[in-house]
């Protein structure tokens, strides 16, 4: 299974955005690389929105963004996704929120218990150079991001000419991730 996650965090997130027309929200992104995964290995089944966080239906961020597993349940991959992408005359202002919603996933997979042998990944996708390049003070968990991940380095560029300015996306192996301190994140 290490040539699925090779090629999910390699090749996969790339050819869904370059083959595809700029997405308007998260859930087309979300929608086309569950699709994607799916046909690239059939023998695992693959779900979004999946309950893995908690049991309570009423409770908010209770669900993973894409689960994939194979029939005895031996490999899981958990993936969880921010799509913030500009289209046209949107201004590229600040996304603090969503930097910050990107260290609670990180925080929320690193703290799940259930699935100790799965796969857990993080993968942003932006534009926006506020997301990507931003080395100004924030506050909280967007200023741990800040330090982290707001360096163009980090970030893989797309080549697809319907993003503008370019797409630039970052695959988080959350396992790998320095433990988030409590002061960065809620849930």
């Amino acid at each position: 299974m290490k040539q699925v996650i090779n090629y999910i965090t390699g090749n996969l997130v790339r050819k869904v955005i370059e083959e595809n027309e700029p997405f308007l929200t998260e859930y087309e992104f979300q929608f086309a690389l569950a699709m994607e995964i799916k046909e690239q290995f059939p023998e695992l089944k693959v779900k979004i929105e999946q309950k893995v966080y908690c049991d309570d239906e009423d409770k908010e961020n209770c669900r993973c963004d894409i689960v994939a597993y194979n029939n005895d349940k031996k490999f899981i991959l958990l993936i969880e996704l921010k799509y913030v992408v500009t289209l046209g005359t949107q201004s590229d202002k600040s996304s603090m929120g969503s930097r910050s919603s990107f260290i609670s996933d990180i925080k929320r997979l690193q703290d799940l218990k259930d699935y100790p042998k799965a796969q857990k990944y993080c993968i942003f996708v932006s534009n926006k150079k506020a997301v990507y390049c931003n080395n100004s003070t924030a506050k909280g968990a967007a200023d741990y991001f800040n330090k982290l991940y707001a360096n163009e380095e980090k970030w893989k560029i797309v080549d697809n000419h319907n993003y503008n300015p370019s797409a630039r996306f970052l695959i988080v192996n959350v396992d790998e991730t320095p433990s988030v301190p409590p002061e960065y994140y809620c849930y």
